[in-house]
């Protein structure tokens, strides 16, 4: 397959055929340069096909959530206190309201 300038047709590797040159190199049964004479392409496209695997791969992975979780929300038909007894619903709400000041501090 020659082309009137001496260059060759770039050779086209089927996706079977990359992931197989792969998994070849990743597991050190062949070289670069060897993966590249055994199916007759250049080294800089077997560099290409582990590039491409890698950013595949990591596109893959699920993104980290930074911060906190969120907690759930309430259910709408219940109150915060609902189902406890009045005195400590009066103290649970005196305890956020006043989080963080002494009660005689004014606003």
């Amino acid at each position: 397959m020659s082309v009137p300038n001496g260059r060759r047709a770039p050779k086209k590797l089927s996706a079977e055929t990359k992931w197989e040159v792969f998994l070849q190199i990743t597991a050190g049964e062949i070289s670069q340069a060897d993966a590249a004479r055994k199916w007759g392409v250049d080294v800089s496209t077997i560099i290409g096909i582990r590039r491409t695997v890698k950013d595949a791969a990591i596109a893959a992975l699920p993104v980290p959530l930074l911060g906190r979780t969120a907690r759930a929300p309430l259910q709408p038909d219940s109150p915060p206190c609902a189902g406890s007894e009045p005195t400590r619903c009066g103290a649970e709400h005196r305890r956020r309201h006043w989080a963080g000041r002494h009660p005689t501090t004014p606003r």
